[in-house]
């Protein structure tokens, strides 16, 4: 095994163990499959650990500091699933496996026109072990996508930008469904900064391409071009540098064996120019508010297992002090807000332990003619969650002690 290859395999483990480690029910399982036959020695098998293949530049929000600069776009595009999948044919030829391939690169992919073809698509390749996407949760799911994405094989990442009504209703449909899927909240940005250089050292290049995880598992392909990461990929498009070292060429009459050096070519880069234009990797991180809206402050809401979040919002309208005071309490930075201490428990134990008894307390208290302030609320939320807890922990005592018996 070529140092090449060897980068590679480690890789191509490192995306199972990740696949395993954010994952649930038939995606963990197959990963670990995967990685454990990888483990054993597979050997003779040309294994790839991911490639993106861009969809589309829309998207449904403008973050400031979006890592994809799709705010930078004046004229956006979808490439054609014809065009995906030609790619992804010819790329298959010089692969024996690839773990996962991804429609996305930036821009929201349930914006893409052709989505459910596209998926249907890698689902069908017997090489792909993995498809994937990333969404903002700001778009429902209708019927033939939730349809397309029941398959053992496929995966969703959601992120967290503070949309709770619109993230919430996905995510009950993804659970009602069966469909796998991460939710990422609590997240912290690195600012990648505007894209101009910075006349940065071939040794600060090399550093911080070494330091990147997009660099690994980003590989970007957009028609017959595969690109260092997403930021290339979009620099490139946007025309704010143009670099062939930043991208490997292919062509469908390429034949397996060139395919194949080519995408080992991939992985065979100590640095890449892209890096100058950004710093997202860079060793001083600079951390910024991720999904942060021009002109809006988001909420910091997390998101809330299945109903709950629709009890809270019901609750909120008819109690107007309320909405003021969880406000405040959620806009209280580097705290956990109170919601997120009952994310754990399911619906019936948040609806009828927490939901009705806070709705009781909340209006005893205005009865009273007594305030409400930030911390009497969040203790009364965290009492509610203890009682829950020892309730559980009595009804695992009591049914332990009657199979002793």
């Amino acid at each position: 095994m070529t140092s090449t290859e060897s980068i590679i395999y480690n890789y191509s483990m490192e995306r199972c163990k990740w696949l395993e480690n954010i994952s649930r029910g038939r995606v963990k399982e197959r990963a670990k499959s995967i990685r454990e036959r990888l483990l054993a020695g597979d050997k003779g098998r040309s294994v790839f650990p991911s490639f993106v293949f861009m969809g589309t530049s829309r998207c449904t929000l403008k973050c400031k500091h979006c890592y994809g600069l799709i705010p930078n776009f004046t004229d956006h595009y979808d490439i054609s699933v014809d065009t995906i999948k030609r790619s992804v044919k010819t790329l298959l030829l010089g692969c024996d496996e690839l773990i996962t391939a991804e429609i996305g690169g930036g821009g929201e992919p349930m914006l893409y026109p052709q989505l459910i073809e596209a998926l249907n698509f890698l689902v069908s390749q017997e090489k792909i072990d993995f498809v994937l996407f990333s969404t903002n949760g700001t778009i429902p799911a209708n019927d033939k996508l939730l349809d397309a994405l029941d398959n053992e094989k496929c995966f969703v990442l959601i992120s967290d930008y503070g949309v709770q009504q619109n993230t919430s209703s996905l995510i009950q449909c993804f659970e009602k469904k069966g469909i796998d899927f991460c939710y990422n909240t609590n997240q912290h940005w690195v600012d990648a900064g505007e894209p101009v250089p910075q006349s940065k050292t071939i040794q600060q290049l090399t550093a911080e391409f070494a330091n990147c995880s997009n660099t690994k598992f980003c590989k970007v392909v957009i028609e017959n071009k595969i690109y260092s990461c997403a930021r290339s990929a979009r620099m490139h498009l946007l025309g704010v540098y143009e670099d062939n070292h930043d991208y490997n060429e292919f062509s469908e009459n390429c034949p397996p064996d060139e395919i194949n050096s080519i995408l080992k070519s991939c992985y065979n880069k100590d640095y890449a120019v892209a890096c100058d234009y950004c710093n997202l990797a860079s060793l001083n991180p600079v951390y910024v508010e991720a999904g942060k809206q021009p002109g809006k402050k988001l909420s910091n809401y997390t998101y809330i297992h299945r109903d709950a979040c629709h009890d809270i919002s019901r609750l909120s309208r008819e109690n107007q002090e309320l909405v003021a005071e969880v406000q405040r309490l959620l806009d209280r930075r580097n705290k956990r807000h109170f919601l997120s201490a009952i994310v754990k428990f399911p619906e019936r134990l948040v609806r009828h332990t927490i939901i009705k008894p806070l709705k009781t307390w909340f209006k005893n208290r205005q009865n009273a003619g007594k305030t409400i302030n930030t911390c009497e609320l969040e203790s009364r939320i965290r009492e509610l969650s203890e009682q829950i807890a020892q309730r559980d922990r009595t009804i695992v005592q009591q049914r332990d002690s009657r199979s002793t018996d």
